[in-house]
């Protein structure tokens, strides 16, 4: 199980706390004149939203680890887009039907949480894209440098084992990365490998396998087989 879904999960609950207990976090609600605030019972917009935001935090914290021990681990990918999106429409359309946000001129009532809605929407597709960059490898000094999501230095000569394959075991857990379709970063458990570092932003072999002394296996593919065979004869061990 992913650790940042752990704390996007808790996220959500704390949200929908806040917004019950400060409901002036409400977009829309907050903007009206005090008057015309003062005419709304905005108790359960705001209740309804820590409803819906306490059980997208649930689902988070819970569901990928459900899936992790009955073997549908890869289905967490979608997971975290599911959850966001679905839970956002589901909340835009209560606001919307309900009476208590009809007192609401419409133009406002549209705007119930789309602050916050989309700033969940920008950390999940965030995430994604982050994903989804290729990382940066250089080798220099003595040291395979890869930069950008879970970024890491790693000594050659700490390097005990480096192969190219066409096939890599599945992963078991993911413990702390991220994945979104072909894309997957970060580390996870992998059969046969155990520990590991993926670095993976395409479904193609080949992939450069090194065993490491003090970051277990971390594992590589690129854009094309020219590039991943570069990459092993920089760090081949001899």
């Amino acid at each position: 199980m992913d650790k940042a879904e752990l704390w996007i999960g808790l996220f959500f609950i704390v949200l929908g706390f806040l917004v019950y207990k400060f409901p002036m976090l409400i977009s829309g609600y907050n903007t009206l004149p005090k008057k015309e605030r003062e005419k709304i019972d905005i108790r359960p917009v705001a209740s309804r939203m820590r409803t819906i935001f306490c059980i997208m935090g649930l689902i988070l914290m819970t569901v990928p680890f459900l899936l992790d021990r009955i073997g549908l681990s890869a289905w967490n990918e979608y997971l975290g887009l599911v959850v966001t999106l679905g839970g956002v429409a589901i909340l835009f359309i209560l606001n919307y039907r309900k009476q208590d946000t009809k007192k609401i001129p419409r133009s406002k009532a549209g705007k119930i949480g789309g602050w916050i809605a989309a700033g969940i929407t920008i950390l999940v597709f965030g995430s994604i894209i982050q994903a989804a960059q290729p990382a940066k490898i250089n080798i220099e000094n003595g040291m395979v440098n890869i930069s950008g999501a879970y970024r890491i230095k790693i000594p050659l000569a700490e390097i005990t084992k480096a192969e190219v394959t066409e096939n890599i075991p599945r992963a078991k857990i993911r413990n702390n990365g991220l994945s979104f379709a072909r894309y997957h970063k970060g580390h996870f458990q992998m059969e046969d490998y155990g520990r590991s570092r993926l670095y993976l932003h395409s479904g193609k072999p080949p992939y450069l396998v090194l065993t490491t002394q003090k970051n277990g296996t971390v594992i590589i593919n690129r854009s094309t087989p020219e590039e991943i065979y570069a990459l092993y004869e920089a760090v081949a061990v001899p």
